[in-house]
């Protein structure tokens, strides 16, 4: 089992991708969603370490990739909803 000082000094080592450039294997509270979705996908993850936007070796938590890929679905289907489910007064087409 590894610990947060075995987590940390793996975040603080560079792994190279195939480009020969750096692979951040971590996220941060403001990167975009889609960008974590792609780490999930590219290193065939499950979880990533969180860390502090202004300090990286700061370790805020782990994101699972099931939990992130059913809160990107419900999302989803939250403005679908609000697409279709909007108040439509009698003489207005349905139709947008």
């Amino acid at each position: 089992m590894a610990s947060i000082a075995d987590l940390m000094q793996r975040l603080s080592s560079s792994e190279k991708g195939l480009s020969g450039s750096e692979v951040n294997i971590y996220t941060t509270p403001s990167e975009d969603l889609n960008e974590v979705l792609k780490k999930f996908t590219i290193r065939n993850l499950h979880r990533i370490p969180v860390v502090k936007d202004e300090d990286h070796s700061v370790f805020l938590g782990m994101l699972d990739r099931r939990e992130v890929i059913q809160y990107y679905n419900q999302r989803i289907q939250e403005i679908k909803s609000n697409e279709t489910g909007r108040d439509i007064k009698p003489d207005e087409p349905f139709i947008k």
